[in-house]
């Protein structure tokens, strides 16, 4: 009769072919880097395969009813600047401080004649 697979070195590897799957690294550069064989690798790849193919799948968690917080709608008021030429800016008007640089800006501009 068979040994069964050791669960703590089961994780190591589960974790260990995780970090393979996300470094794009062949499977020899991989090993190199972790110092152990390709044969090993491989060997601990099928036993997390036949692990997980022999354990039950997870339950689905029971759906729960939505649930619904209070929120308060907030009307919010703009200020909207209007450019010459037609382009215009819309700032919330608790930014009173983008109004008064918009407001500076437009009065350091020099103006653009008309195509």
């Amino acid at each position: 009769m068979g040994r069964g697979v050791d669960r703590k070195k089961l994780a190591e590897w589960q974790r260990r072919l995780a970090r393979y799957e996300g470094t794009g690294l062949t499977a020899a550069e991989f090993c190199k880097r972790e110092r152990v064989t390709v044969s090993l690798m491989k060997y601990w790849r099928r036993q997390v395969e036949i692990t997980s193919l022999r354990s039950p799948a997870p339950a689905k968690p029971e759906p729960q009813a939505a649930v619904f917080a209070p929120v308060e709608v907030i009307p919010r008021r703009w200020i909207v600047v209007r450019f010459p030429g037609g382009a215009s800016l819309e700032i919330p008007d608790d930014r009173i401080d983008l109004v008064r640089l918009a407001i500076d800006r437009m009065a350091t501009q020099q103006e653009v004649p008309a195509c």
